[in-house]
């Protein structure tokens, strides 16, 4: 078992549940501190499949502290004689299943003190998050896997207070750009 860190939900939350149970310890890339999204499982038929969509396959940028919990996870997978470049991150000889997942976001919110939360809804809270930090629907669409026009579908009332902040920040600009030459210096 792996303890992960806090960042874990908000740096995998980009990641859908079926390419997050599949990632193998050759998809991490700790030089360029990304991990590749290449595959996806269905748990019926218990096999490794393409993702959904083109837009899937992708490579997420890792916050310092994932990939260092990433590195301690590899380097014990590596003193598993059975492990090797291409067993799963996650566990070693099969992908985890929904279920490991669920149970484990369940023991974390009931340590918290929170309801219970749905992986995929850290995906919502994750674009959330994105928006308010003035991230552009592409930025967004390219880490999410998804399209422009899907993130403008789905998360566009979202971008109604950015449209507020904007206006605000380009009335500021207007009013030091109305301000005497000599002001404008200050």
């Amino acid at each position: 078992t792996c303890a992960l860190p806090i960042c874990f939900p908000v740096t995998i939350a980009p990641v859908k549940l079926p390419t997050m149970h599949c990632p193998r310890s050759s998809d991490v890339d700790f030089a360029n501190g990304t991990i590749r999204v290449n595959k996806s499982y269905n748990s019926l038929l218990r096999l490794t499949a393409s993702p959904k969509t083109n837009n899937s396959y992708r490579d997420i940028q890792l916050s310092g502290e994932m990939l260092n919990t990433l590195k301690t996870l590899v380097n014990a997978l590596y003193t598993n004689p059975t492990c090797c470049p291409t067993s799963y991150l996650f566990y070693l000889d099969m992908p985890f299943n929904h279920m490991m997942i669920a149970r484990a976001m369940n023991k974390a919110c009931k340590l918290a003190g929170l309801t219970h939360i749905t992986v995929h809804a850290l995906r919502h809270s994750h674009v959330s998050l994105l928006i308010n930090m003035g991230f552009t629907p592409f930025e967004i669409a390219k880490r999410m896997g998804h399209t422009v026009s899907m993130v403008e579908e789905v998360y566009g009332h979202w971008f109604k207070d950015s449209q507020r902040s904007m206006v605000e920040r380009l009335d500021e600009v207007a009013d030091k750009l109305n301000k005497p030459k000599s002001d404008r210096l200050n």
